[in-house]
């Protein structure tokens, strides 16, 4: 191959590499900082009511807004809460405060008693992560 072939084969591959390069902008649909699915996941929000009696065993990564009523945190493992709204970790036994926001950090064996009817919000959960169990005798 001749020099100039080279050179020109070099200037167009940089020029090729250029155009490509800003062909996508960053954050666009063709190229998203986070996908749709995941903001969907932990933009979308309920309320949900739970009666006196009711057992929550939510899985990890969701979160949980408590806007009224007495829930209280129970632990078999000794694992913790986060109360992000405090800024702080909940032991269990501990009743949780209205309008505080908790994330669930990990699975563990522990549930959320609820002592009278209440009303949440909860974010990035399911139903099927909730696990609401009713434990009122009918």
């Amino acid at each position: 191959m001749s020099k100039k072939f080279v050179i020109i084969l070099f200037i167009f591959s940089i020029i090729n590499f250029v155009c490509s390069a800003s062909a996508v902008n960053p954050g666009s649909i063709s190229d998203p900082l986070i996908s749709k699915s995941y903001v969907d996941r932990f933009l979308s929000f309920r309320a949900v009511e739970l009666k006196s009696g009711t057992v929550l065993k939510p899985n990890s990564g969701g979160i949980i807004v408590f806007l009224s009523g007495k829930i209280r945190y129970i632990s078999k493992t000794g694992k913790e809460v986060s109360d992000l709204t405090a800024g702080r970790m909940i032991r269990a036994g501990t009743y949780l405060s209205s309008n505080h926001m908790y994330i669930i950090i990990q699975d563990a064996e522990f549930e959320l008693q609820v002592k009278e009817n209440s009303l949440a919000m909860v974010f990035g959960v399911s139903d099927s992560n909730l696990n609401i169990k009713d434990t009122e005798k009918k």
